[in-house]
């Protein structure tokens, strides 16, 4: 079913994957677009959320990603379907910068953490290498035991909050997960995955209006859980700053020590963390708790 547009000559034809059963197009997407691919060509428009997306069959992706002559922007256009477009515009590098922070910061310290963590809460246990080595993180296992004392449990928040509260020791390390700070965590990863459009199928508003949806959404987060992350970790984020020697060699053991010493290097030796580099910092922090939770 073809949508009747004004179209240049060579755009690709729009088409409606809609005219399938409601409920059959949100369980089945790709299905649909599949679909429409095999029976129209290799490349077409579909209108949704509020965009007009461009789909290619498999043999194109390749040609698409490595186009060399700047007409596609990679980051650009996940920040448009993820609704972060204003985030990108304020923080052009965000994307690059969570990428750096996962393969450079956060992945060669992962056997760290997880050795320092299960010796200072296993040392009173007696495990096995097994055991040891197949335990994902000691916050999940504690979290385990407490909901098996539970005679009633909603898993969904429960698996939530138990991620939150293993991303504060790998943000902070050990000691600072209070329920004040679980909290702020656990809300703003939440809102940031509703922000991004996870649940927006499942919104009549965010599938009828999709603009109204992402405003309204917007606003919502930026005035409740990024708000209250900023003014319940901002500090102990400064903090924690204020304090940073540059002179250590050692080794980040938390993201926060990794930022550190990134962003301390910037220009020069001597340059000092201020306050760009505090927001560069809380931003990257809330798109990896984003992430994490999602």
């Amino acid at each position: 079913m073809l949508i009747t547009l004004k179209l240049r000559k060579n755009h690709p034809p729009v088409i409606n994957i809609f005219h399938l059963q409601t409920t059959e197009i949100f369980l089945n997407p790709r299905q649909a677009y599949e679909e429409a691919i095999r029976d129209i060509g290799p490349v077409i428009a579909v209108l949704r959320k509020g965009h007009l997306e461009f789909v290619v069959d498999d043999t194109l992706v390749s040609f698409l990603v490595s186009n060399s002559t700047g007409t596609f922007d990679f980051e650009a256009a996940t920040a448009t379907i993820l609704h972060l477009r204003p985030f990108l515009f304020l923080f052009r590098s965000f994307f690059s910068e969570i990428d750096d922070l996962v393969q450079n910061g956060i992945n060669p310290m992962l056997d760290n953490i997880l050795e320092r963590s299960m010796q200072s809460n296993f040392a009173d246990r007696e495990l096995d290498a097994k055991c040891l080595t197949s335990s994902v993180c000691v916050v999940f296992s504690k979290s385990a035991e407490k909901a098996l004392g539970k005679t009633r449990l909603d898993m969904f928040d429960h698996a939530h909050r138990s991620i939150a509260e293993a991303m504060l020791g790998v943000i902070f390390g050990e000691g600072y997960a209070t329920e004040r700070n679980i909290m702020a965590v656990e809300n703003v990863a939440t809102d940031i995955s509703n922000l991004t459009g996870i649940y927006q199928n499942t919104s009549f508003f965010g599938r009828h209006l999709p603009t109204l949806w992402s405003v309204y959404t917007w606003i919502k987060v930026l005035s409740t859980s990024i708000l209250a992350f900023f003014r319940i970790m901002g500090p102990l984020v400064w903090r924690y700053m204020k304090q940073y020697s540059r002179a250590t060699d050692t080794k980040p053991t938390t993201v926060l020590e990794f930022l550190c010493q990134k962003y301390g290097k910037v220009g020069s030796a001597n340059h000092s963390l201020g306050v760009f580099d505090f927001l560069q910092i809380m931003s990257l922090l809330i798109g990896y708790t984003a992430a994490r939770q999602a």
